[in-house]
């Protein structure tokens, strides 16, 4: 947590939060602060004002709703927030498909295959998705037989695809991507 802003001069701190959350700031001069909190990597996840007055106690009550782990931006992100979000998640193997070029990962998330297409920048795997029929049924000039329904995600650099019907599995992907940005 830090100060960022007020109406009067603010100390340089950092605290952090005990097991409770708790947290407490000393030597601050009355005005209204900005307040910004991180999460222990240095992300943003919440500001909120505080206005302080001299002799009293201020207090600023924070509560924060942290999507798990934060954005799914690459392969290790999106099994971070798979498993934040209870799913059981095993990779299992590699996977090739024609109309994307990086080898996928293939994983287990409870218990149905999901692929998972890491590609060299946001960019590209912007472009490879805007290739994708809004059914999924084609990928650039290939045309696709699916075992299932497809559905396709992307979130930063990876394009996640889980053919099938599983109801836990797409709202989980969905929680973690968002929604699905082509399939049935």
């Amino acid at each position: 947590m830090f100060i960022v802003g007020g109406t009067a001069p603010f100390p340089e701190i950092a605290p952090e939060t005990d097991e409770k959350g708790l947290y407490q700031i000393g030597g601050v001069n009355p005005g209204t602060f900005e307040v910004a909190f991180h999460d222990r990597n240095g992300n943003r996840i919440g500001l909120d004002s505080v206005t302080v007055i001299g002799g009293e106690t201020s207090t600023l009550d924070l509560h924060i709703v942290v999507s798990h782990g934060g954005p799914v931006t690459d392969y290790v992100s999106l099994v971070d927030n798979l498993r934040a979000a209870g799913a059981t998640v095993d990779p299992a193997g590699t996977v090739s498909q024609p109309f994307f070029v990086p080898v996928g990962q293939l994983l287990t998330v409870n218990g149905e295959d999901v692929q998972a297409f890491e590609f060299a920048s946001t960019e590209e795997a912007a472009t490879a998705a805007s290739t994708v029929s809004a059914d999924g049924s084609s990928i650039g000039t290939s045309m696709v037989s699916w075992v299932g329904p497809p559905h396709f995600y992307q979130g930063g650099k990876l394009i996640a695809i889980y053919v099938g019907s599983d109801s836990g599995v797409i709202n989980t992907l969905k929680e973690a991507m968002g929604s699905q940005f082509a399939g049935r």
